[in-house]
């Protein structure tokens, strides 16, 4: 029993309405007493009791009427309304009164423990009603005021309860869309397929994907995208609704995104960063090499223009070479202009005293190519290349698989060639022989300077050496001369004989000298003239034999 309950009594008999009121009163109830219908309508606006005892025939209008504009009311929906009637109590009736919002009909005669248990009961079902409508509010207020899209799907994904943040983020009414298809309503076009078949899936099994990501359209053809917490609800088994709490995160997947976008723009930018490190550190290694081959080719130009000695300038060259390459073999081969043959003047490295000397026939090898086709050539591995000649690698017992060979050129034609060879296989690039070209330009300039030093020497020795002989032969012809004079000026015999002698010893370049006459009767060469230490005495004789 509610004590605390207030009850309406509607009875047009005084001594009824205070028999009524006073057994309610009794049982603890609290009770208002009217006799017609509009003190009962006034009575129930101004005090909205529990319960209203209604009587079907009032003076002013029918009890049944009364019920129907007090349930018409919206204030009066938590009161409860019981008709009494001792004259309507066919099942018509009641009937009547409670589809005009009666919630119970009590035929008269009735004892008062009967109405005092009718009234208990159904003061148990307003109280539980309510508690019912409280759990309902309570529910309602705490959905609507979630910040989280909360949805109830029922058969074919039919929309049962629609939040307010719904409401909000979608731009729709609950009322525009309860009892609509969710996905005919909110599901893109192109994911309708995808999401019906999930739904049928859904319903079959009774089961779906605690956690699901999909877009949805708003009124305004927005979308927006939702993370999705689910779960089936199944009354004996069967399906009743899907229940559905909805995260947005479409600005938290944007941000996520745009995140990524940063990240990836700022590893780009870091990969940029150390590419531009890495090429400045090519770039300072490659100035790094620049100045040192630039100092090596500057000393290499020194080096050649310091001396025209043929065989320090091929030293040089060679050196120069094998500095700028890395390497510590290479030779310069010469072009024989008499045979067409190329001669190894000067080798570096194992093998050199064997390589020294060596003789290539015309195009025999990569030097007589590239001597012959005046081309620079690049061999990554001279055991596959048929140009290349084995016979060095076999008398040296070094096989040489990278070559590198460049013309010595010079404005008349290619003089020789200058070879840089490496044991390992593709050690030259093309960045090598471009540093080697100019290189081998200026060699071929210096060896082809000490070249013509030493044949300007050697016709300036020559030259000396004829104009020597010529001194002589003139200074003979001179003494000749003279002595031809003073024999013509001489006509004492002995010293005529001695004119000559002297003569004699002076072209001679002597310091002593003699002469032998021949005498028949003595049949014997006569010492007649002595000259200078040393001489036999003057009338020796030499004999036939002696």
């Amino acid at each position: 029993m509610n004590p605390t309950a207030k009850i309406l009594v509607v009875e047009d008999e005084p001594p009824i309405l205070k028999a009524t009121c006073r057994l309610l009163e009794d049982a603890g109830y609290q009770t208002l007493g009217v006799r017609t219908g509009t003190e009962a309508l006034e009575m129930a606006r101004q005090h909205r009791p529990d319960l209203i005892l209604l009587d079907v025939n009032l003076p002013d209008m029918l009890g049944l009427e009364v019920c129907q504009q007090i349930r018409a009311d919206p204030a009066l929906k938590a009161t409860y309304i019981i008709i009494l009637s001792g004259t309507r109590t066919d099942s018509e009736s009641q009937a009547l009164g409670l589809e005009m919002g009666a919630d119970g009909y009590i035929a008269r005669p009735v004892t008062n423990r009967e109405l005092l248990a009718r009234v208990q009961a159904m003061l148990r079902i307003r109280q539980a009603e309510m508690a019912l409508r409280a759990e309902k509010a309570w529910s309602e207020t705490l959905i609507n005021s979630a910040q989280s899209i909360i949805v109830g799907l029922g058969e074919h994904s039919r929309i049962l309860f629609f939040n307010k943040f719904a409401e909000q983020l979608t731009g729709y009414a609950a009322e525009e869309v309860l009892g609509k298809e969710w996905i005919e309503t909110f599901i893109p076009p192109e994911q309708r397929e995808e999401l019906y078949a999930v739904w049928e899936g859904v319903v079959r099994n009774r089961c779906i994907d605690h956690h699901y990501e999909n877009l949805i359209l708003t009124r305004s053809g927005e979308r927006r995208l939702i993370r999705w917490s689910n779960t089936v609800l199944t009354e004996d088994g069967q399906f009743r609704m899907v229940l559905s709490i909805g995260e947005d995160i479409t600005e938290h997947r944007r941000r996520e995104e745009e995140i990524q976008r940063l990240w990836q723009q700022s590893e780009e930018a870091r990969r940029a960063l150390l590419s531009i490190l890495e090429d400045q550190r090519r770039v300072e290694e490659a100035l790094r090499r620049r100045t040192r081959i630039l100092e090596l080719l500057n000393q290499a130009a020194q080096a050649f223009s310091s001396t025209l000695d043929l065989d320090r300038v091929l030293t040089s060259v060679l050196d120069a070479a094998c500095r700028l390459m890395d390497v510590t073999a290479a030779s310069i081969w010469m072009l024989e202009p008499e045979t067409g043959e190329l001669v190894c003047h000067q080798a570096t490295g194992p093998g050199r005293d064997k390589v020294l000397g060596w003789r290539l026939a015309p195009g025999v090898g990569i030097a007589g190519w590239v001597a012959q086709h005046g081309k620079s050539l690049i061999v990554a591995d001279a055991l596959t290349d048929e140009r290349h000649f084995p016979g060095v690698d076999e008398e040296t017992g070094i096989p040489m698989r990278s070559i590198i060979s460049i013309p010595l050129r010079t404005r008349e034609a290619v003089i020789g060639v200058l070879q840089i060879v490496d044991p390992a296989a593709d050690r030259f690039s093309p960045a090598d022989l471009q540093l080697l070209e100019p290189l081998a330009t200026s060699a071929a300039i210096a060896i082809e300077n000490a070249r013509l030093f030493h044949q300007a020497q050697q016709e300036i020795a020559e030259r000396k050496r004829a104009e020597e002989t010529i001194r002589q032969y003139a200074a003979q012809l001179e003494a000749v001369r003279q002595s031809g004079l003073e024999l013509t000026a001489q006509l004492d015999l002995d010293t005529l004989l001695h004119s000559i002698v002297r003569r004699a010893v002076e072209l001679a370049g002597g310091n002593a000298g003699g002469l032998y006459l021949y005498h028949p009767d003595q049949d014997a060469l006569k010492w007649v003239v002595s000259m200078g230490p040393h001489q036999p005495p003057v009338g020796t004789l030499l004999r036939p034999g002696e």
